[in-house]
């Protein structure tokens, strides 16, 4: 069973929220959920909706990512290009006879 906000609490979270802080840090300083902390803030100004940062933070968190993909891409292959040019050279082998290697 939940335990209700108090007045104190309340005051906090509009506090908080005014002053920038996200949803999650605040359910953190008050030691509440932030499904509580979402509700409370409907009610006293923009809330937190951030649909409209989504196409944002998905090209940013993806752009890592694909980087890191082209930078790997690259190494691999200069290390196919060198592997093969090894592949295509004559090489001197030598045989080893016997116990002794005579």
């Amino acid at each position: 069973m939940s335990r209700p906000l108090t007045e104190t609490g309340r005051r906090a979270v509009r506090r908080h929220h005014a002053a920038g802080m996200s949803r999650n840090d605040i359910a953190r300083k008050i030691g509440r959920s932030p499904s509580t902390v979402s509700k409370l803030a409907a009610g006293v100004g923009p809330g937190f909706d951030r649909a409209a940062e989504v196409p944002t933070a998905t090209a940013v968190r993806k752009a890592g990512p694909d980087a890191r993909h082209t930078e790997v891409a690259h190494r691999l292959h200069d290390v196919a290009e060198r592997e093969i040019g090894h592949m295509t050279h004559p090489r001197l082998c030598f045989e080893w006879g016997g116990p002794m290697h005579t």
